[in-house]
Protein backbone atom coordinates (compact mmCIF):
# COMPACT_ATOMS: atom_id res chain seq x y z
CA UNK A 1 0.00 0.00 0.00
CA UNK A 2 2.67 2.51 0.89
CA UNK A 3 4.46 1.95 -2.45
CA UNK A 4 1.23 2.73 -4.34
CA UNK A 5 0.68 5.79 -2.17
CA UNK A 6 4.24 7.00 -2.82
CA UNK A 7 3.85 6.49 -6.57
CA UNK A 8 0.50 8.32 -6.55
CA UNK A 9 1.97 11.26 -4.58
CA UNK A 10 4.96 11.44 -6.91
CA UNK A 11 2.65 11.40 -9.92
CA UNK A 12 0.47 14.16 -8.46
CA UNK A 13 3.54 16.26 -7.67
CA UNK A 14 4.82 15.77 -11.23
CA UNK A 15 1.47 16.81 -12.69
CA UNK A 16 1.30 19.83 -10.35
CA UNK A 17 4.86 20.90 -11.19
CA UNK A 18 4.21 20.45 -14.93
CA UNK A 19 1.06 22.55 -14.70
CA UNK A 20 2.84 25.19 -12.66
CA UNK A 21 5.73 25.36 -15.16
CA UNK A 22 3.28 25.65 -18.06
CA UNK A 23 1.34 28.40 -16.29
CA UNK A 24 4.48 30.33 -15.38
CA UNK A 25 5.86 30.17 -18.92
CA UNK A 26 2.50 31.24 -20.37
CA UNK A 27 2.46 34.14 -17.95
CA UNK A 28 6.03 35.14 -18.84
CA UNK A 29 5.37 34.93 -22.57
CA UNK A 30 2.23 37.00 -22.18
CA UNK A 31 4.09 39.68 -20.24
CA UNK A 32 7.18 39.92 -22.42
CA UNK A 33 5.97 42.23 -25.17
CA UNK A 34 8.54 44.49 -26.80
CA UNK A 35 7.34 48.06 -26.40
CA UNK A 36 8.67 51.24 -27.87
CA UNK A 37 7.08 54.56 -27.12
CA UNK A 38 7.64 58.23 -27.63
CA UNK A 39 7.03 61.31 -25.53
CA UNK A 40 3.73 62.03 -27.29
CA UNK A 41 2.28 58.72 -26.06
CA UNK A 42 2.31 56.72 -29.29
CA UNK A 43 3.46 53.20 -28.57
CA UNK A 44 4.11 50.22 -30.78
CA UNK A 45 3.96 46.81 -29.15
CA UNK A 46 3.78 43.24 -30.37
CA UNK A 47 0.18 43.23 -29.10
CA UNK A 48 -1.05 46.04 -31.28
CA UNK A 49 0.87 44.51 -34.17
CA UNK A 50 -2.11 42.17 -34.46
CA UNK A 51 -4.54 45.11 -34.15
CA UNK A 52 -2.70 47.94 -35.88
CA UNK A 53 -3.74 51.52 -35.30
CA UNK A 54 -1.89 52.35 -38.51
CA UNK A 55 -2.08 49.63 -41.11
CA UNK A 56 1.15 48.28 -42.57
CA UNK A 57 0.06 47.36 -46.04
CA UNK A 58 1.93 45.12 -48.41
CA UNK A 59 3.00 48.29 -50.24
CA UNK A 60 5.27 49.06 -47.27
CA UNK A 61 7.16 45.80 -47.72
CA UNK A 62 10.05 45.56 -50.12
CA UNK A 63 11.19 42.27 -51.58
CA UNK A 64 14.87 41.40 -51.05
CA UNK A 65 15.63 41.37 -54.77
CA UNK A 66 13.95 44.77 -55.24
CA UNK A 67 16.04 46.23 -52.41
CA UNK A 68 19.19 44.75 -53.94
CA UNK A 69 18.31 46.41 -57.25
CA UNK A 70 17.83 49.80 -55.55
CA UNK A 71 21.18 49.43 -53.79
CA UNK A 72 22.86 48.47 -57.09
CA UNK A 73 21.33 51.50 -58.80
CA UNK A 74 22.76 53.73 -56.05
CA UNK A 75 19.36 55.01 -54.93
CA UNK A 76 19.71 57.01 -51.71
CA UNK A 77 18.29 54.82 -48.93
CA UNK A 78 18.62 54.94 -45.19
CA UNK A 79 18.77 51.28 -44.17
CA UNK A 80 18.24 50.77 -40.44
CA UNK A 81 18.86 47.40 -38.81
CA UNK A 82 16.66 47.17 -35.70
CA UNK A 83 18.26 43.98 -34.37
CA UNK A 84 20.33 43.92 -31.19
CA UNK A 85 24.08 44.68 -31.60
CA UNK A 86 25.02 41.05 -30.88
CA UNK A 87 22.79 39.86 -33.74
CA UNK A 88 24.25 42.45 -36.10
CA UNK A 89 27.81 41.36 -35.25
CA UNK A 90 26.95 37.77 -36.15
CA UNK A 91 25.26 38.62 -39.46
CA UNK A 92 25.70 42.27 -40.52
CA UNK A 93 23.66 43.97 -43.20
CA UNK A 94 26.43 45.87 -44.97
CA UNK A 95 25.70 49.60 -45.12
CA UNK A 96 22.91 49.55 -42.54
CA UNK A 97 22.85 51.69 -39.42
CA UNK A 98 22.16 49.69 -36.26
CA UNK A 99 19.39 51.20 -34.11
CA UNK A 100 17.90 48.50 -31.87
CA UNK A 101 14.10 48.58 -31.86
CA UNK A 102 13.75 49.60 -28.23
CA UNK A 103 16.02 52.63 -28.75
CA UNK A 104 14.30 53.90 -31.91
CA UNK A 105 12.34 56.72 -30.16
CA UNK A 106 15.63 58.21 -28.96
CA UNK A 107 16.80 58.58 -32.57
CA UNK A 108 13.53 59.93 -33.97
CA UNK A 109 14.73 63.55 -34.19
CA UNK A 110 17.84 62.45 -36.09
CA UNK A 111 15.79 60.77 -38.85
CA UNK A 112 14.63 62.72 -41.89
CA UNK A 113 10.89 62.22 -42.58
CA UNK A 114 11.50 62.91 -46.30
CA UNK A 115 14.23 60.28 -46.63
CA UNK A 116 13.39 56.76 -47.83
CA UNK A 117 13.94 54.47 -44.84
CA UNK A 118 14.13 50.67 -45.04
CA UNK A 119 14.01 48.68 -41.82
CA UNK A 120 15.74 45.31 -41.49
CA UNK A 121 15.64 42.67 -38.75
CA UNK A 122 16.00 38.90 -38.53
CA UNK A 123 12.61 37.79 -39.87
CA UNK A 124 10.64 40.97 -40.57
CA UNK A 125 8.57 41.27 -37.39
CA UNK A 126 10.65 43.88 -35.54
CA UNK A 127 11.17 45.88 -38.72
CA UNK A 128 7.38 45.96 -39.22
CA UNK A 129 7.00 47.33 -35.69
CA UNK A 130 9.63 49.98 -36.42
CA UNK A 131 7.93 50.93 -39.69
CA UNK A 132 4.55 51.24 -37.97
CA UNK A 133 6.08 53.44 -35.30
CA UNK A 134 7.61 55.84 -37.82
CA UNK A 135 4.39 55.97 -39.85
CA UNK A 136 2.51 56.89 -36.66
CA UNK A 137 5.06 59.64 -36.15
CA UNK A 138 4.28 61.08 -39.61
CA UNK A 139 6.98 59.50 -41.79
CA UNK A 140 5.84 58.68 -45.33
CA UNK A 141 8.73 56.89 -47.08
CA UNK A 142 9.08 53.87 -44.82
CA UNK A 143 9.54 50.28 -45.90
CA UNK A 144 10.35 47.00 -44.23
CA UNK A 145 12.44 44.24 -45.79
CA UNK A 146 10.04 41.36 -46.38
CA UNK A 147 11.33 38.27 -44.60
CA UNK A 148 14.20 40.16 -42.95
CA UNK A 149 17.76 38.87 -43.01
CA UNK A 150 16.48 35.33 -43.55
CA UNK A 151 15.10 36.33 -46.94
CA UNK A 152 17.93 38.77 -47.71
CA UNK A 153 20.61 36.10 -47.43
CA UNK A 154 18.66 33.81 -49.77
CA UNK A 155 17.31 36.28 -52.32
CA UNK A 156 18.85 39.76 -52.00
CA UNK A 157 22.51 39.54 -51.17
CA UNK A 158 23.30 36.83 -53.77
CA UNK A 159 21.74 39.13 -56.39
CA UNK A 160 24.26 41.84 -55.48
CA UNK A 161 27.24 39.52 -55.85
CA UNK A 162 26.28 38.25 -59.30
CA UNK A 163 28.14 40.04 -62.08
CA UNK A 164 26.49 40.30 -65.53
Amino acid sequence: MSLKKTIRQTLYKGIALTWLAWFASALLIGCSNTTISHQNGNAVTQENMAKPTVAIEKTYEIEPKALAELIQQGKPLHIIDVREPEEVQEQPFVGAENIPLDTLPQYLKELDPQEEIVFVCHSGRRSALAAKYLIQEGFKNVKTLKGGMNAWLKEGEPFLTVTP
